[in-house]
């Protein structure tokens, strides 16, 4: 039997196993099945293509058994279950139309407990007065992919009926639905808002790129979904050492704003494994072991830092500023950073993204550990015109109105008559936006031990720009820099 053989026999036994009909690429073969209210799913084009050459029947709504747990300020520990088309159930609980409805979905081998998922519910109400809907939908999640991925159809379709419900009791507006969903979850808000009109957003955190990834759009979350579609990126398929990293998330742009974290791949802190698990991102597709594991969480880090950085920047401190470039070595050299001087071209990732106005592709950098936000800053040293050529370091302290940084290098080298020193300075985690407005900078020079050479500074500059507060071009008094000894210049 031929390789190909194999892997279609194996398939078909384990879509058998798990009750969903399989066709492999061959419209002659296609499958139809339905289920009511939630309509008819088909293996047909485009559900079955070059992009998804295996294709599955959803499974039975009562398999997948999704279901809806309601948290509020009223109730922000122990959620509530509602129930379609159980009004009295939803008369009596807190829920409340004319607020803000979030629903949080789960991805693959996940469940509506998941610490991403309560974290989430406790940050945003926190944050603000909503309704939270965490959907669970965690018996037709697990494995192989191949069933899961091809049941988001039906969640997503159930969804949509609950939603329709919800407005039918109440005064729901569509326009003030957030569906948040990562990895899977993402293409279950995708089916929903295929199929309602005007949903005011979703948000796809890394999502899915498996046999979705260059597909037609009614397969994928795009950005007619809503009105507004933002997906944050850390987690795509990449070269590593000869043969491609397993990445579970879309390396191509998805929404209305996509951003990329650190390039969307390889985050920092993380060692994924799922490189030991299989050798190409295809082979998941009918993987029915994990190694022992009950989640996929444990090998893919960086694709789990998507729904890490979403919780953390919900009530952080830290702008989270992502900026508008061409390219992530665009982003690298700095050029970008003046771009998030104008509101238009600098956004936000995560919660507060639907804040600003901004469309497009954007990057940002992160720590490797918790906090993760960074805050970008331009540090710049005017030496004197009448400066004698010495060697050396500069070095230096932002004292802001809340805290200050820790001492970081500027430069090291030649310094000579008229050099602008600078660079783009990353504020990082625990200190990131803290330091609040810079009103003074402390500057250290150290010679070189062969030179005698005092720094004569004519003016320092530091350019805090970010989505969050104006525009602010620091400038600060000349100083005369000896040897070793902390300086502190203040604004002209």
């Amino acid at each position: 039997m031929g390789v190909l053989s194999l892997f279609v026999a194996l398939s078909l036994a384990i879509a058998a196993s798990s009750g969903a009909a399989v066709n492999e690429r061959n419209p002659k073969a296609s499958e139809t099945v339905c289920y009511g209210d939630l309509g008819c799913f088909t293996t047909a084009s485009p559900w079955t293509s070059d992009i998804r050459p295996i294709s599955a029947l959803p499974e039975d709504p009562a398999v997948i058994n999704t279901r809806y747990f309601l948290n509020t300020r009223q109730n922000p520990v122990e959620p509530i279950t509602l129930v379609k088309d159980d009004a009295l159930g939803l008369y009596n609980s807190p829920f409340d139309s004319t607020k803000k409805t979030v629903f949080l979905v789960h991805g693959w081998t996940n469940d509506a407990n998941h610490p991403w998922i309560r974290s989430s519910v406790a940050e945003i109400l926190i944050n603000e007065d909503v309704n939270i809907i965490s959907v669970d939908w965690a018996p037709g999640a697990g494995l192989p992919y191949l069933r899961a991925l091809t049941n988001t159809q039906v969640v997503g379709a159930e969804i949509s009926l609950f939603i329709l419900f919800l407005a039918s009791k109440t005064v729901l507006d569509y326009a003030n639905i957030h569906i948040i969903g990562h990895d899977l979850g993402a293409h279950v808000a995708s089916y929903t808002g295929h199929r309602l009109y005007g949903i005011g957003r979703i948000t796809g955190l890394d999502p899915s790129t498996i046999y979705f990834e260059g597909g037609d759009i009614a397969t994928r979350l795009d950005p007619t979904d809503a009105l507004l579609v933002d997906i944050v990126h850390t987690d795509s398929t990449y070269p590593s050492f000869g043969r491609d990293h397993v990445g579970l998330g879309f390396l191509t742009n998805l929404g209305h704003v996509d951003i990329y974290v650190n390039n969307g791949q390889a985050q920092p802190g993380c060692q994924d494994t799922l490189d030991n698990l299989v050798r190409n991102p295809e082979d998941l597709v009918t993987l029915t072991d994990l190694d022992g594991a009950s989640s996929i969480d444990q090998y893919v880090c960086s694709h789990m830092r998507a729904v890490d950085y979403f919780v953390e920047s919900i009530n952080s401190f830290c702008p989270y500023s992502a900026f508008s470039c061409s390219s992530w070595d665009s982003y690298l050299k700095g050029t970008c950073y003046s771009t998030c001087r104008n509101i238009n071209s600098c956004t936000s990732l995560g919660y507060h993204t639907g804040k600003y106005p901004a469309r497009g592709t954007f990057y940002l950098d992160t720590q490797s550990t918790g906090p993760y936000c960074n805050l970008v800053l331009r540090m710049e040293v005017d030496v004197s015109p009448n400066q004698i050529e010495t060697y050396g370091s500069i070095k230096y302290i932002l004292i802001g109105d809340v805290g200050q940084t820790k001492e970081d290098e500027l430069y090291n080298g030649i310094i000579s008559n008229g050099f602008i020193l600078s660079e783009y300075v990353t504020v990082a985690g625990s200190n990131a936006y803290r330091i609040g407005k810079v009103g003074s900078v402390r500057l250290r020079y150290s010679k070189d031990a062969f030179k005698e050479n005092e720094i004569v500074v004519q003016r320092v500059v530091v350019q805090q720009a970010n989505v969050t507060i104006d525009a602010v071009d620091n400038i600060f008094q000349g100083a005369v820099l000896p040897d070793n000894e902390y300086v502190t210049v203040f604004p002209v």
